[in-house]
């Protein structure tokens, strides 16, 4: 059964200024466009899932008529932005955020994380995010409807304020998790050339061990 009451939201409108001229949520993982594959997964989670974008999506495949598309209500302002769009179109009072970048999330780990949130105090917190450590993860993140004021009145603001920002402004739990490769592996993001080519490699080298 998928989840209710939470929105799976997708940021993918990002310029990718450091891919050196390659959209990013186009990059092939296996064969297939990355956003894809991070939208696939949502989909199999949420009854609903919102992408924020700001271009459009030429990926034809039918899974895209199943999510709805949104643009941000403050352009090029990252993934505040992003975020304060998907909480503005979402259907309900949560949106669970992750970025179009990141290849190797876990439903697992989408799961266990909403399991914890459902154990905290109502009205306890505004955000949920992963900490490892003191490795803080916002793009894989639940964030309530209450804290749209606050993104409103940064994103009004002259300076580039982020995500870490807006933690610090509103009440934010952080899941704690164990800081093993295994777990960062679930929020490693591919902003460059390297980190996709590096990312591939360690693929290939996994699936070889698994072969063995």
């Amino acid at each position: 059964m998928k989840i209710s009451g939470i929105t799976g939201l997708v940021l993918a409108g990002g310029l990718s200024t450091r891919m050196e001229g390659r959209d990013k949520k186009s990059i092939l993982i296996d064969g297939r466009p990355l956003l894809l594959l991070v939208t696939e997964l949502l989909t199999t989670l949420f009854e609903e899932v919102l992408i924020v974008t700001n271009s459009s999506i030429n990926i034809d495949h039918k899974i895209f008529r199943n999510v709805i598309l949104v643009n941000d209500i403050f352009p090029r302002r990252g993934p505040l932005g992003g975020l304060h769009s998907g909480l503005v179109y979402s259907s309900f009072d949560t949106v669970f955020c992750v970025g179009c970048d990141m290849p190797a999330l876990s439903k697992e780990m989408i799961e266990k994380q909403i399991e914890y949130s459902k154990k905290a105090e109502q009205g306890s917190w505004d955000a949920i995010v992963p900490r490892l450590d003191a490795l803080v993860e916002p793009l894989h993140g639940l964030y309530k409807k209450t804290i749209e004021n606050s993104l409103r009145l940064m994103l009004s603001e002259e300076r580039n304020n982020s995500i870490q920002d807006l933690l610090r402004r509103v009440k934010t739990e952080y899941y704690p998790l164990e800081n093993t490769e295994k777990n960062r592996s679930c929020f490693r993001n591919i902003n460059t050339p390297k980190e996709y080519n590096e990312y591939l490699k360690k693929k290939k080298e996994f699936q070889l061990i698994k072969a063995v």
